[in-house]
């Protein structure tokens, strides 16, 4: 998420960034200020923390949330026909498995799809996204449609949920939605 850091470390490298740091503290304490031992101690201690700190924060997941609007060919006599598709990608070394796919409305009230049925060859969840990997799911707009149109609004999110329940999202326009819906209501064969 913009704006927020999230470290994420071994307890080990916990312990050894405390001790560390404890050292300097118990340095600082007992010496005069630019005691020699002093000076030595804190720059060793900022030196081997600064690589610790760089990995962790090398080692996390990045995640991208993408959508669009898609026409498929579907089923044996391969009909066109609209619908939603969602991307979630991970360029970040830390693996994540992704759990949910669903859409998130202003009110706060989500719209979780659990029946694969309703996806062009299913969700495909749960999916271990390692570092490089992506996953994408297809929503017929046939039957997107009924469920978002009964709310009387459109969703102002995409979102993924992974197995932490950590929730990544990305905000979608209303004008999106009423290019997507005027397009799946052109094509007839949309059911």
């Amino acid at each position: 998420m913009p704006g927020q850091l999230v470290v994420i470390a071994s307890s080990s490298q916990i312990q050894a960034m405390v001790q560390a740091l404890q050292e300097v503290a118990t340095a600082v304490r007992s010496q005069p200020f630019w005691n020699t031992q002093w000076f030595a101690a804190t720059v060793g201690a900022l030196v081997g923390l600064t690589p610790s700190l760089y990995l962790l924060h090398k080692d996390r997941a990045i995640i991208r949330v993408t959508f669009g609007h898609i026409l498929m060919s579907v089923g044996a006599n391969q009909r066109i026909r609209s619908g939603l598709w969602m991307k979630i990608a991970n360029s970040g070394r830390r693996p994540i498995t992704v759990e949910d796919v669903f859409l998130q409305f202003a009110s706060g009230e989500t719209l979780i799809f659990l029946d694969d049925s309703l996806f062009v060859g299913g969700r495909g969840l749960p999916k271990t996204l390692q570092e490089g990997n992506a996953h994408s799911v297809n929503l017929l707009a046939g039957s997107l449609a009924p469920e978002v149109l009964e709310k009387g609004h459109y969703p102002v999110a995409v979102c993924f949920r992974d197995a932490l329940g950590r929730v990544y999202k990305r905000e979608v326009g209303t004008e999106f939605w009423e290019t997507f819906f005027k397009t799946a209501a052109s094509r007839p064969d949309n059911t």
